[in-house]
């Protein structure tokens, strides 16, 4: 269970022997009715005081829910099957024309330098298979549980609640536990029942078994108090009078208020006309004014019209939201444009969208408040719809005025609109034959086999799929077109970042020779600026080694120190001398070692490490007359005239520089410019012997004492000797949970915790067994735990991964992220400890396959 003292479970359970297909018996009948579907639930149906259910699993679908607003919400497991290209699934807010633009790229936060993309109501689900999901707002469990989304995760092996709280025009998603499985216990359904309870389908699966039998049950989740009988208050709607309908209508639970509400619309008629009385008098606080506006306004009656127009003024903003929606939907009343343009102006950004979405079907020009207010917000709903609006109402000229703005958040709406009206292809439409169509995806499905005939698609039109720039260069661009297109090469030069790498992003989608280069050097100056505005942090001390006789070959001479990961403990040969790698500290100047006359050329290498929270830009400086080569965790970095930029890699970023020298003493000064939150520290010199002496006394120490088994290993050999496959598995799987926080590849996500990819160039054997079974031995300040207690009371400890002005987001041990309000925040300290738990490798033999996968050449993501 959750832990909750406040649920326990029911005794509803069955085993079916279908999957894929619900099967519902209602009692006492026992009639059966068949439902096929992928995804969903059903809802249950009483017989006097007892709940008659059964239902085989299903899944594959990802779950649509409504929320008491009429707001819609799903979820997305984007590439859960494509394990080295999967960024977190993600639960949804699918406001109305919404655009999320897969597969463009789909994440903000992978994508920073994008402001066409939405922020996600909650984007740290992590890999996940979310199979359905419901909506909760009853009373019966307590206010903790209301106004949640509630999914069913089957990869999590648990039931999650996201609360709900407004942000701008969208809202954020808060998670937390309703319902955890054990072992193989995987949720497939969840559904609320009437009276509050909720429901949830199980089966009982290892994995992704083909097998169409699997042990599954029903459970229920309800309070601890909860009589036996389960009792609540049963009426049905379409035989219920009007009375008790209405009566219904102000109910403190969701589920039975929308209920009335459908069948009050099912009935219309007078009833309808009985809404219109009951808006005009209704108490302002009553719950029914979420339900009087659609209501009233789908009666179509003229006095109706002057009502809903005083609804737009209403104190609660959500009965605003819905009185906007209302005029909007049903035209026929005849709110003038007025209403909308008000609207334009409310202080809730949710009433604003709403507004904005009603404009589509108008037919008056755009107010110009559109251009001055939603179009220049920071907020991502709000800023994405006006300028689809934009893109598809608006005049020349007020796109000329928009782009020629001294305000740059204007601007950037009027690159926004040109590039939507250039690069996103109406929904619906005829497809030019002149354009080629490709069928890549190998699990399309073009055939469709319904109880009484087989349809072909492909026969019904053409099909299938093209890229911006196949239509761009295969048919003709228009003078409209050309001209959209010269406007966004215009704004490349634009003062403001954001505006010029939006026209850069819009142009990149065509692929046009003509403006690739110009994308290219747009994108690369503005990273410079970037670098070059960040304060020059010096590096003060590094490991050293050398100098190396280079002979002729000069640079092209390959030493040592270049191939595979640095052994700081090993010394190397060089001709007649061992070398050992020393530590230099020089405040930020570096003083090479003296070249003997007779040597005529020779190289020295520094090595120290940069610790990142998350992909990070970051500029190398390098201070001195000296020629050099640089390597980047394992691989080199071209170092021409230009400055050296380092895409940093979550976690640690090894750096290796090599300096050329000439006779006598050099010196050079080394330093870093990030916008980022960066750390310059050193390895610690580590050798198979040092390891074993840490790891037997690490019980003398603070560290968890290491088993006995782990103490007399040969790990060189250990790595060697392990099954790189079952290491791979290991990896994956829940038990240990690695690639739940690191990346395996270089282009994955990962979770947050340091990235892994390249491993066999960059960690040492000694290093990856200590880092696994002491993960509290060496911890960066950076990747410290952090610990936090809010003003309500709750601890949450974890890594910090994400962080600004206005929120943290903790990495917690569960590999889930938790983000957390600053203003929420009552005690912040830093623990010397790390997140990762100790003791997830329980023997030697297992961390031996995981070292042989880590250290492969070409590890493949689990």
């Amino acid at each position: 269970s959750s832990g909750d003292p406040l649920l326990n479970y029911g005794d509803f359970q069955n085993r079916p022997d279908h999957w894929g297909h619900w099967t519902i018996y209602t009692q006492p009948e026992g009639t059966k009715v068949p439902y096929t579907g992928m995804g969903g639930f059903f809802r249950c149906r009483p017989d006097g005081s007892r709940f008659n259910v059964f239902a085989s699993g299903t899944r594959g679908a990802v779950g649509m829910a409504f929320d008491r607003r009429w707001n819609l919400f799903s979820n997305d497991n984007d590439h859960e099957s494509i394990a080295d290209r999967y960024s977190p699934a993600r639960l949804l807010h699918v406001a109305p024309k919404a655009h999320f633009f897969w597969p463009r790229g789909w994440i903000a936060s992978m994508s920073p330098d994008r402001s066409d993309l939405l922020e996600i109501a909650n984007a740290g689900m992590g890999r996940e298979a979310p199979v359905g999901q419901t909506y909760y707002d009853e009373p019966f469990l307590g206010p903790g549980y209301r106004d949640s989304v509630l999914v069913a995760r089957w990869g999590q092996r648990k039931v999650d609640g996201f609360k709900l709280s407004r942000r701008g025009a969208s809202f954020r998603a808060q998670e937390f536990p309703l319902l955890v499985g054990a072992e193989t216990a995987r949720p497939v359904g969840v559904a609320v029942g009437r009276g509050g309870r909720v429901f949830a389908a199980l089966s009982y699966m290892a994995g992704n078994e083909w097998s169409p039998k699997y042990p599954s049950e029903i459970v229920m989740i309800t309070r601890a108090d909860d009589p036996a009988s389960a009792p609540f208050d049963a009426y049905d709607a379409p035989t219920a009078n009007s009375e008790r309908l209405w009566k219904e209508l102000s109910s403190d639970s969701w589920q039975r208020r929308q209920q009335a509400h459908v069948e009050l619309l099912r009935r219309g008629g007078s009833l309808l006309v009985g809404a219109v009385s009951r808006l005009k008098s209704a108490d302002r606080a009553d719950p029914a004014m979420l339900h009087l506006p659609w209501l009233a306004a789908a009666s179509r009656r003229a006095e109706a019209l002057p009502l809903l127009v005083a609804a737009t003024k209403h104190a609660n903003p959500d009965v605003r939201l819905q009185a906007i929606r209302a005029l909007a939907q049903f035209r026929e009343l005849g709110a003038s444009g007025q209403v909308f343009a008000a609207a334009l102006a409310d202080s809730d950004a949710q009433v604003q969208h709403a507004a904005i979405v009603a404009l589509f079907d108008r037919t008056e020009p755009l107010p110009e408040l559109l251009l001055t207010g939603p179009a220049r917000s920071s907020d991502t709903y709000l800023r994405q719809l006006s300028a689809f609006l934009i893109a598809e109402r608006a005049s020349s000229e007020q796109l000329d005025r928009l782009l020629d703005s001294p305000d740059a958040a204007e601007r950037l709406a009027g690159v926004l609109a040109l590039g939507f009206r250039l690069t996103v292809p109406p929904t619906m439409g005829a497809i030019p034959e002149e354009l080629p169509l490709r069928y890549d995806s190998k699990n399309a499905e073009f055939t469709i086999t319904y109880a009484d005939a087989t349809i072909d698609l492909k026969k019904l039109a053409r099909m299938g799929s093209f890229t911006i720039a196949e239509r761009w260069k295969a048919i003709s661009p228009t003078a409209s077109e050309q001209g959209l297109f010269k406007s966004l090469i215009r704004k490349l030069d634009d003062s403001d970042d954001r505006v010029r790498l939006q026209a850069a992003y819009f142009l990149s989608l065509l692929n046009d020779p003509e403006a690739e280069t110009l994308v290219v050097d747009t994108r690369q100056k503005t990273l410079l600026r970037r670098l070059q505005a960040a304060p020059p942090v010096p590096i003060g001390r590094v490991w050293m080694i050398g100098p190396f006789e280079d002979g002729a070959s000069g640079l092209e001479t390959v030493h040592s120190p270049q191939t595979g990961p640095i052994d700081l403990a090993a010394p190397i040969v060089a001709g007649a001398t061992k070398l050992q790698w020393q530590v230099i500290a020089s405040g930020g100047k570096i003083s090479l070692p003296k070249i003997e006359p007779l040597v005529r050329a020779a190289s020295t290498y520094l090595y120290f490490r940069l610790q990142s929270l998350q992909p990070e830009p970051l500029m190398l400086n390098v201070a001195g007359d000296q020629k050099l080569l640089l390597w980047h965790n394992g691989r080199q970095v071209p170092s021409g005239q230009g400055p050296l930029i380092i895409s940093l890699e979550p976690g640690s970023n090894d750096v290796l520089l090599r300096v050329a020298q000439a006779t006598g003493e050099a010196a050079l000064g080394l330093s870093f410019q990030s916008p980022g939150r960066i750390e310059a520290v050193l390895p610690e010199k580590l050798g198979q012997a040092t390891l074993a002496e840490r790891l037997k006394n690490a019980g003398d120490s603070s560290l968890t004492s290491v088993p006995p088994a782990f103490l007399s290993i040969d790990w060189q050999h250990a790595a060697s000797a392990g099954d790189a496959q079952r290491g791979r598995k290991l990896f994956g799987a829940d038990a240990l949970g690695c690639v739940k926080c690191h990346a395996i590849t270089a282009n994955q996500k990962g979770g947050g915790a340091t990235s892994l990819a390249g491993a066999n160039q960059r960690f040492t054997v000694a290093h990856l067994v200590e880092s696994v079974i002491l993960p509290n031995k060496q911890v960066a300040p950076i990747f410290g735990t952090t610990t936090i207690v809010t003003d309500d009371g709750k601890s949450l400890s974890g890594l910090i991964v994400e962080e600004n002005d206005r929120e943290i987001v903790l990495l917690l041990p569960t590999a889930q992220r938790q983000a957390v309000l600053k203003s929420a925040i009552e005690e912040r300290k830093l623990q010397a400890t790390s997140p990762m738990p100790a003791g997830l490798v329980k023997t030697p033999a297992e961390l031996g396959d995981l070292l042989a996968y880590l250290l492969s050449s070409n590890p493949q993501a689990p």
